[in-house]
């Protein structure tokens, strides 16, 4: 399974600050990738695609997880547009994809075009992330965005709970490494990927 994030959201659940994603996930057979650098806007979806569905890699993931949008630059039109590209590039394969916590009136612009999607395509799974910590607020950090304690343990499971059991269970199953490392915040924007 790849986990595709571009918020420090995803990026905490990774191997470099814990690894609890990959613990849980790996304790129910997915071999897990996590593609995650915190400040990325919805252009980082293309980044890592681009690199990681090559047609001649080696890459074959059976799911993948999106969360992206917690870094919005207010252009919903580009948002929209890079977060359905994405999806399209995905399908067939199941996806599990999370609405944002809506910390700005435009994320739930953002949340709305997440919703839909689901409900347009059969591939996709929705964890609604922002109806879970706008009844939760103790799962969010003090700025209203970052994860609690709580939180990391609660994206974890949720995610854990939407992916169930490997269908192929990988025997000593582990964390792949990833080629995207880069943890200075808000490092990234549309223009520089």
């Amino acid at each position: 399974v790849d986990l595709l994030g571009a918020a420090t959201l995803t990026a905490a659940t990774a191997p470099r600050f814990g690894g609890s994603m990959c613990d849980k996930l790996t304790d129910v057979g997915w071999y897990v990738e996590i593609n995650a650098e915190p400040g990325r806007f919805v252009s980082f979806a293309d980044v890592v695609l681009d690199r990681r569905l090559d047609p001649g890699g080696d890459t074959a993931w059976d799911a993948a997880v999106i969360f992206l949008g917690s870094n919005h630059d207010g252009d919903l039109a580009r948002f929209t547009s890079r977060y359905v590209d994405a999806l399209d590039r995905l399908a067939p394969r199941p996806v599990v994809v999370l609405t944002v916590t809506e910390i700005a009136a435009n994320r739930s612009d953002l949340n709305e075009v997440i919703r839909a999607e689901v409900a347009a395509r059969d591939n996709v799974q929705l964890i609604d992330w922002a109806v879970i910590t706008a009844d939760e607020p103790g799962l969010l950090a003090r700025d209203g965005l970052h994860l609690s304690s709580a939180g990391g343990n609660r994206l974890v499971t949720e995610v854990a709970l939407a992916l169930g059991p490997a269908m192929v269970q990988v025997v000593d199953a582990e964390c792949a490494p990833t080629q995207f490392t880069d943890d200075e915040v808000g490092s990234g924007s549309d223009d520089d990927l």
